[in-house]
């Protein structure tokens, strides 16, 4: 048996559940990566193919973080609902750009959450065909082009 070269792998299950922990509180790997004490992105990505455990809680991790953003959007679109409440009672008065401003970062925090979890946030809706409709599509499927099963 050869002996293994190179430095030993700082890989840890507390180190790993701290990276899940910051993926899931919505940092990126790159930020993560860019963190004192931190594995570099290509050694977070290693880690991954190596690791089936930490791929699998960092996957779960990351579609998590879809809640941080979605969350965000939502206070950010609850401050702008109340801030055009009060400027329209002439409390304040909103200052130029802070609605496009508000507008741009609330599609921003849809779109990250999208990205993260696009069963839940994405525009996409899935439509999954029943058992019966595949058998039936198949059949005139096979009918239209001759094949007899």
């Amino acid at each position: 048996m050869t002996p293994k070269v190179g430095r030993p792998s700082k890989y840890s299950a507390a180190l790993a559940e701290t990276i899940c922990t910051l993926l899931r509180e919505g940092n990126s790997e790159r930020q993560i990566a860019a963190m004192e004490g931190m594995p570099s992105a290509s050694t977070l990505s290693r880690w991954k193919n190596e690791y089936s455990e930490f791929q699998r809680d960092a996957i779960r991790a990351r579609e998590a973080s879809a809640d941080f953003y979605d969350d965000r959007r939502r206070a950010r679109a609850d401050e702008l609902y109340e801030t055009a409440r009060r400027a329209l009672a002439g409390e304040v008065e909103i200052p130029r750009g802070y609605i496009e401003a508000m507008k741009i970062a609330i599609q921003e925090d849809a779109r990250s959450a999208a990205l993260r979890n696009a069963y839940r946030y994405g525009d996409r809706k899935r439509v999954e065909p029943s058992d019966d409709e595949n058998n039936q599509n198949s059949r005139r499927l096979n009918d239209s082009l001759g094949i007899v099963l």
